[in-house]
């Protein structure tokens, strides 16, 4: 199933580094728990088939009667990004006068805001359905972002790149392709995770967007972790710097890999599976941080593990340097003479939020294992113009809930859109 045993990783002949003795428990008890379930999954006899789970995003969109338009970015350093278009309402006609980009997570692509209509409770079908010309972008490395003008996913280079690259080159791209498409001045913006952390990078290391953004709303944005319990995520964040030794020394970029996709076993595992494993994944997915939460159910599973697209190393180790340094800045390349050549300073520079001016409404949860509450207030306190600081009032509300949650109509998609409305100068 691995292209090694993970249990012999610290007697590999090409390792330099040395591996501590908890991190090599983990690996082993992650290999082996991995093992398990697989073997269990070659018992299971019973098939559950989702219909949805074998759309694609333009099927999908399509079966609940809404148009779609595909459109390609290229960015400043050569990615070319698949991005998507509902420009009117269901029923509706003609192009909408309000666009709206809307920017995914980590581990998620633009099929993560459609997925929920199963709930009546896709937000982009809501805007479409209220005047805005909705955009779906999607960031390098994920499904629709494999392309490249000179370089293929087999090189170590196309996956040089963390959600700072993604915040500096890719938003702005697909920005500017959709100001140019629609003739407008200004766009909204709304950021689920990842994508309101490429927003405060987006609007501090190139300020000159802040003139293109009418207004901001973030769910759940990742960028201060003062507070974040570390819990399991913290034994990985003290060894950001090994994970990336060990990754160098494997040739492991990308996270799953597609020659070992956990995405496809855990599908195979707990969709196409007895009752019973399904009821367990949805216990297990309950323990890991809320990914299926108490709104959730097994009817969104299928969706939950169909859209999960690879990612960068990179993306996470920053995710993790964040969480270990406390602070909110670039990428620290491991040394102060290495940073010295990347940033004229030993540490890597810190993100500004004080500098960013445009209105962004915060939403946040108060269960949420990801984003902590005061640190979403934090952020509230030091942009200029926080115009919203809205708590979702479900008490066990979690960070996967915007996207797989039955409830997130009401919880969290009206209360946007109200926002939204009060900002119309398009």
């Amino acid at each position: 199933m691995f292209p090694f045993d993970v249990r012999r990783v610290a007697d590999f002949p090409l390792v330099s580094v040395q591996i501590p003795q908890r991190l090599r428990v983990w690996l082993i008890l992650l290999h082996e728990f991995l093992l398990v379930f697989h073997l269990l999954f070659l018992e299971t006899v019973r098939r559950v088939q989702s219909v949805e789970a074998s759309l694609h995003l333009e099927e999908l969109i399509h079966k609940y009667g809404y148009p779609l338009e595909s459109h390609e970015v290229t960015t400043e350093d050569g990615y070319l990004l698949n991005i998507f278009r509902i420009p009117h309402g269901k029923g509706g006609s003609g192009v909408n006068k309000k666009p709206v980009l809307m920017v995914h997570g980590l581990l998620g692509e633009s099929e993560n805001f459609i997925c929920l209509a199963m709930y009546n409770g896709s937000l982009a079908f809501l805007l479409a359905d209220n005047g805005y010309d909705v955009w779906l972008a999607n960031t390098r490395g994920t499904d629709h972002g494999k392309k490249h003008l000179t370089l293929s996913t087999r090189d170590k280079e196309f996956w040089n790149f963390s959600w700072h690259e993604i915040g500096k080159y890719d938003v702005p791209a697909t920005i500017d392709y959709v100001l140019e498409k629609t003739k407008k001045p200004k766009l909204y913006y709304v950021g689920y995770s990842q994508g309101g952390t490429v927003f405060l990078v987006l609007t501090t290391v190139r300020p000159e967007y802040q003139k293109k953004i009418l207004m901001a709303s973030l769910l759940a944005p990742a960028g201060y972790m003062h507070y974040m319990t570390p819990g399991f995520v913290g034994f990985f964040a003290k060894s950001h710097k090994l994970i990336m030794g060990m990754a160098d020394q494997f040739n492991l970029y990308e996270v799953p890999t597609e020659k070992n996709s956990i995405p496809k076993i855990f599908q195979s595992i707990c969709i196409n599976s007895t009752t019973i494993m399904s009821n367990f994944c949805v216990t297990l997915l309950k323990g890991l941080n809320g990914i299926i939460s108490e709104q959730s159910g097994l009817e969104m599973l299928p969706l939950a593990f169909r859209f999960i697209p690879t990612v960068s190393i990179k993306q996470i180790v920053h995710y993790l340097q964040v969480l270990d340094s406390g602070k909110f800045r670039y990428f620290d390349h491991g040394s102060p003479q290495k940073n010295t050549e990347m940033y004229s300073s030993p540490e890597p520079p810190y993100y500004q939020l004080e500098t960013i001016s445009v209105p962004v409404a915060f939403y946040f949860g108060a269960h949420d294992a990801q984003v902590e509450a005061r640190d979403v207030r934090d952020m509230c306190n030091d942009v200029q113009n926080c115009v919203e600081l809205y708590q979702i009032k479900i008490p066990s509300w979690s960070h996967y809930d915007y996207i797989y949650s039955n409830c997130t109509l009401k919880e969290v998609n009206l209360p946007v859109l109200r926002v939204m409305q009060k900002y119309n100068e398009i």
